[in-house]
């Protein structure tokens, strides 16, 4: 386990922007568009499978990144600030602000 609780995961991932549905596919493994970039001998996904996790979040990842994908998965990744003292990395969507934190670098106590 990383350490976190979950009440704090959860609420890291709503401040960086992610949403209840987001959420939902994520529990699931189960948004069509994630879905189209996991390989397909990979199919079906069972969502207690670690190993179907990781394929999962890979492929989102590759949806994210992706310039051409569906306004509501692409994300804007804004880099920490140097010159601030909480150098966190900031996702949003386009159009949205950066306010909630991914990552902070430190132990999961330092959170």
């Amino acid at each position: 386990t990383s350490g976190y609780s979950l009440h704090k995961v959860i609420g890291l991932m709503l401040q960086t922007g992610l949403d209840l549905e987001d959420l939902v596919h994520l529990e699931y493994l189960d948004d069509p568009e994630v879905l189209r970039a996991v390989p397909q001998d990979a199919l079906p996904l069972e969502r207690n499978r670690r190993e179907h996790a990781v394929l999962y979040l890979r492929a989102w990842a590759q949806v994210l990144a992706d310039p051409t994908s569906a306004p509501s998965h692409r994300r804007v990744i804004v880099p920490p600030d140097p010159s601030r003292r909480n150098r966190a990395v900031r996702v949003c969507r386009p159009g949205g602000s950066a306010t909630g934190p991914v990552a902070r670098v430190g132990r999961p106590s330092a959170l």
